[in-house]
């Protein structure tokens, strides 16, 4: 037991340290962090973290925060006086609808990725999303002859030639959903878009180190650190989250929170997993999650043994939506994307693939060209040529080296409860008149 708790505490040390080691650039000599927190924008917390000689003066702060809501009012599907809702309340209508170079871009970039996937990753998805509702709680799951009668609307093979996009010689933008009942969701890049318009803007500014994190999916690295790790290497350290940890106290530190950790500058990590966004039905006796990565091909959550997706790209607009589509389209088709993306178009860009079972699976310039460092000897980095099927979802099973010793903790500590009270049940039967 005493080496059991020795480990955890070392262990919640170490995690301890990598979270926080972007805390720890305050303290770079001659240089301050200006720290900025927003509430009100893409349903999440977004931090900001500023390195430089000055605080950061209001006047910035305010032009950061106008990006901001240029982006919330352009691309928020459910919001009424958005540019992309007013769009979709077009489809159908008999002229293009103009729109900004933002949607515009974002637009056209996304039915990229959608060529790219074969439709698994797929922009005109808005009536599928709209049937399940928002996650959370729901009365009922779609049933398959629910899902399709609107698949007219959404399935790609069946949209994609009736949406087109036009750019003019002044530089005027539109778009035309053809048919009534298209909705576009861009939920899945937008905040990419956001952050490469970000970095473009902290930049301009005139700062060379920031930290943006964009609730946690997203954190956007500019530059390099101010204070280097150690001797030779002023990377950032950062850890990955393991979106199914192990033996959490109710403060919500974990044993194995972060799963890996890895060291880059001047890049943007986007995260996709089945852990954050689900649907489910209260009471339901088989307690079932459905989690809100769709398949457009059988209306439901895509169902493969990825648990998660790590991108690593300097282009956040790219690793935002590449991070989806990877969940969608696999491990075998997810790498091959990307070691294309990174030889035919000579685009930097690498990804970590980590299963239900804990298994990891990498790009051809994880550990090499980015240092990646395993925190936790219950995941493994496999080959793909160990990979035998993708379909087959097979849950973490808790390793003996960690389960028995908790397990004789249990008992001895239940055995010692019940010898009290056996102990106490005799003195009381002794005492008894």
């Amino acid at each position: 037991m005493k080496k059991l708790t020795t480990l955890v505490t070392v262990v919640f040390l170490l995690l301890f340290m990598l979270t926080n080691t972007i805390e720890a650039n305050d303290q770079s000599e001659g240089l301050k962090n200006s720290r900025k927190t927003f509430i009100d924008y893409f349903d999440t917390t977004l931090v900001f973290d500023i390195y430089a000689e000055n605080e950061v003066p209001d006047e910035h702060w305010n032009e950061i925060e106008a990006i901001l809501k240029r982006v919330q009012n352009t691309f928020d599907r459910m919001e009424k006086d958005s540019e992309l809702y007013r769009l979709n309340a077009s489809a159908g209508g008999d002229a293009p609808f103009p729109v900004s170079k933002d949607l515009y871009v974002v637009i056209h970039r996304a039915f990229e990725f959608a060529d790219l996937t074969g439709g698994k990753y797929n922009p005109a998805i808005g009536p599928l999303l709209d049937l399940w509702g928002t996650p959370g709680a729901v009365t009922k799951i779609p049933t398959e002859q629910e899902i399709e009668s609107i698949k007219k609307l959404y399935a790609y093979d069946k949209v994609k030639d009736k949406i087109t996009c036009h750019e003019d010689d002044e530089g005027n933008y539109s778009i035309h959903l053809l048919e009534k009942g298209m909705a576009l969701d861009l939920g899945s890049i937008a905040k990419g878009y956001a952050a490469d318009l970000l970095r473009d803007k902290i930049n301009a500014l005139g700062y060379e180190h920031a930290v943006i994190d964009l609730g946690m999916s997203s954190i956007s690295l500019i530059g390099n650190r101010p204070e280097p790790l150690e001797k030779g290497n002023d990377n950032w350290r950062i850890g990955l989250k393991n979106p199914n940890p192990l033996f959490c106290n109710k403060k919500g530190e974990c044993q194995d929170r972060i799963f890996g950790a890895i060291e880059v500058s001047d890049v943007t990590i986007t995260t996709t997993g089945t852990d954050q966004r689900f649907w489910f039905i209260p009471n339901d006796p088989e307690g079932k999650k459905y989690h809100h990565i769709l398949d457009p091909d059988t209306g439901f959550p895509v169902h493969n043994i990825i648990e998660q997706v790590t991108v690593i790209s300097e282009d956040a607009t790219l690793g935002d939506a590449l991070s989806t589509s990877l969940k969608a389209v696999g491990i075998k088709k997810g790498l091959e994307i990307v070691e294309t993306l990174k030889q035919k178009e000579n685009i930097e860009i690498e990804a970590i693939f980590l299963t239900y079972n804990r298994e990891i699976y990498v790009t051809s310039g994880i550990g090499t060209t980015i240092p990646f460092t395993i925190l936790h000897d219950s995941f493994k980095i496999k080959d793909i040529s160990e990979l035998k099927n993708e379909d087959k979802i097979i849950h973490y099973e808790r390793p003996n080296n960690v389960t028995k010793p908790l397990l004789m903790a249990l008992g001895i500590m239940a055995g010692t409860s019940l010898v009290i009270g056996g102990a106490a049940l005799i003195v009381k039967k002794v005492r008894e008149p």
